[in-house]
Order: structure tokens, then C-alpha cells, then sequence
């Protein structure tokens, strides 16, 4: 089996469960929630690296390459067919060498609106797109020394949004000009690891480490570019990801504290409410939610119990124990063309 380290989790429009699992050799399971039935899929190659799992409207699984025991291999975009269940496309994402460093490595990955491809350069301070239609790559850098870019997420405008984790900067990608826009938060400078959208188009995030300074929610209003603060009311609190619920909540998966934990933030009245995790040492670097507001996770540092988790907020609002989210694959909080949704169970 190999050591097992669970990464990032997705939806499919079936209801099912996708994990990256950097464990070596390195793998993409499939879990039906309903069954509990898991499935495993090597890698092309299990040892060059993979972090972030994303699903396009179609249903194709697009995994990028990370470091890995060859970090100075090319890194590939890699994309799956769950019907065949096979890797059909590896796509070389610095095809003209424009990121210059000779060991460089991809992570986060989002689409636009016409399902192009956008995927950052953690090791590299680029980002890279993959055009669906001319099937070109094109990589644009980052216009900040030694950018680490980390989370990547896209707007309802099609702008792709990026967390410096070197800096604290949140970085905006104009893809209609190819423009770039870099905001400062107010705790800065600080590290940054992940970001998100809501239905109202704001950018969430949240300030992860900043020395003494206590760790942060930040919100980026678009319409004012204005960025406001909430301090997390926890101890050394360390928040990772950030995500919005169908009842317009904010989630974090928070790695600081006296334990791993995941807590809510109710923007109508600025209150935080804790969930502790069962595995208390255990990071958690992505979390997904579903239409019925249940919050999967991995638990990545878990050495002993490697995992897919959930956490039921609420369960007289749990319909079903499949994945589902509310617009479909790739799980934003605005429908893209061609997103399929399920009625199943």
C-alpha cells in the first residue's frame, strides 16, 4: 500500500469523492460516500509530485504535478477520464521554458468561463493557461520577486485570483488583458496559503501566519476594493482554506491552536464557532462543501489514520450522503457553462 497522505478532495456530478494522495507511489482515489467503496489510480508517474485535484464541468479530472522525489523534472498537467479510467493527456505546462528556475513545480488549479485552464507555479512565481480550444500553453510571471503562488481560484468575471504565501499579497489576473493587480492586506506582511470566492464575488482568505500578530479572516470586497478583518478568536489560530456554505457562511480548516479544527464564521453577526477534528494533529490544507452544507476534508498530517473526513453540521438538513455541489462540478458559487448537476441519492 505505501504511506498514505490525503490532499485535496473534489465532487463529482455523481456524488463521489475524488483525493489526491501524496503518499509514494503517488495516487487519485475515487470513494462513494454512500457505499464507502474506495478506489485507487496510480499516477503516470508516482513520483513526480501532485497536490491539487480539480473536476471540469465535463467530468474530466485534471491533477497538476508537484515536487515529488524529481523536482526537476518537467511538471505536467494530467487529466483523467473517470469512464475510461485512464490518464489521457499530459500536458507539459512550461512548454518555451519562460519559468527559468531549474527546479519548479505546479499546485492549485481553476477554470474560466470557457473552461480554460489556469494553474499557478508554487516553485516558479508564474501561472500557467491552458487553452482549450488551440490546446497552447502560455505562462505569464507573477510581477513580485520570488513569488510563491498558492491557492488559485477564479471570479464570476473571469478574473484568477492568487495567494502570495511569500508575501501575504493577494494577486488578481485580468484574463482579458493579461493585467495584473496586487493588494496588500492589512496585517502584511504576512503568509497566505489559500482563497476563495463567494456567490457575492468577494475574495476570502485567511492570514495564516504573521508572527505575533493573531490570525485573521479577510474579506476583499471587488465592488469597493476595499479588505476587512475579523481575528479568529483562537489561540495561535492558523487558518488554511476558506470556503462558503449555501447559507452564505464562511468555513476555514485551521491548522493552529491546540488542535486541528474547523470553524464557522457567520458574516450577519462577525461570530466564529469551533468544530474540533478527531484527529487533533492532523492539517487540513483543502476543504469542499457540499449543497447540503457538509464539509469534507483530509487530514493530511494524520500519520496513523490517513483519511477522507466529513463534518455534518447539521444533519436534518443532510439529504443524501453522496457529494453533491450546489452548481455542479467545479464546485464554484456560480454555474459554468456546461456544469452538470445530479438529482441523485
Amino acid at each position: 500500500m505505501g504511506r498514505r497522505a490525503g490532499q485535496d478532495v473534489r465532487f463529482d456530478a455523481d456524488g463521489n469523492v475524488w483525493l489526491t494522495d501524496r503518499g509514494y507511489p503517488h495516487r487519485l482515489v475515487k470513494l462513494d460516500p454512500r457505499t464507502g467503496v474506495q478506489k485507487d489510480y496510480l499516477l503516470p508517474d508516482p513520483k513526480n509530485g501532485i497536490h491539487e485535484v480539480n473536476i471540469d464541468p465535463t467530468g474530466m479530472i485534471w491533477l497538476a504535478e508537484h515536487s515529488g522525489v524529481q523536482p526537476s523534472n518537467v511538471k505536467r498537467l494530467l487529466q483523467f477520464n473517470p469512464k475510461t479510467e485512464k490518464f489521457e493527456q499530459m500536458i507539459p505546462m512550461d512548454p518555451d521554458n519562460v519559468v527559468r528556475n531549474p527546479i519548479k513545480w505546479l499546485q492549485s488549479i481553476a477554470f474560466d468561463s470557457k473552461s480554460n485552464i489556469y494553474v499557478g507555479w508554487i516553485m516558479g512565481g508564474a501561472l500557467s493557461k491552458y487553452d482549450r480550444e488551440t490546446k497552447k500553453v502560455s505562462v505569464f510571471t507573477v510581477p513580485q520577486p520570488n513569488a510563491i503562488v498558492y491557492g488559485v481560484i477564479p471570479d464570476r468575471n473571469d478574473n484568477i485570483w492568487m495567494a502570495l504565501w511569500d508575501s501575504g499579497n493577494i494577486a488578481k489576473f485580468d484574463t482579458h488583458n493579461n493585467g495584473w493587480t496586487i493588494f496588500a492586506p492589512l496585517t502584511y506582511p504576512a503568509q497566505v496559503r489559500r482563497l476563495n470566492v463567494d456567490a457575492q464575488n468577494n475574495i476570502w482568505f485567511g492570514i495564516w501566519a504573521a508572527g505575533k500578530r493573531p490570525g485573521k479572516l479577510a474579506k476583499l470586497d471587488q465592488t469597493t476594493g476595499r479588505i476587512t478583518e475579523w481575528t479568529v478568536p483562537r489561540q495561535n489560530a492558523s487558518p488554511y482554506d476558506v470556503a462558503q456554505d449555501p447559507d452564505g457562511n464562511i468555513w476555514s480548516a485551521d491548522v493552529g491552536g491546540s488542535a486541528a479544527a474547523l470553524w464557522k464564521f457567520n458574516p450577519k453577526d462577525a461570530t466564529f464557532t469551533l468544530y474540533p477534528k478527531p484527529q487533533k494533529p492532523a492539517d487540513t490544507p483543502k476543504i469542499q462543501i457540499t449543497r447540503d452544507g457538509a464539509i469534507w476534508y483530509s487530514p493530511r498530517g494524520s500519520v496513523n489514520a490517513p483519511a477522507i473526513g466529513v463534518l455534518y453540521p447539521d444533519m436534518d438538513k443532510i439529504e443524501t450522503l453522496g457529494a453533491y455541489y450546489q452548481n455542479g462540478p467545479p464546485g464554484y458559487p456560480y454555474k459554468l457553462a456546461g456544469s452538470v448537476g445530479r438529482t441523485g441519492r
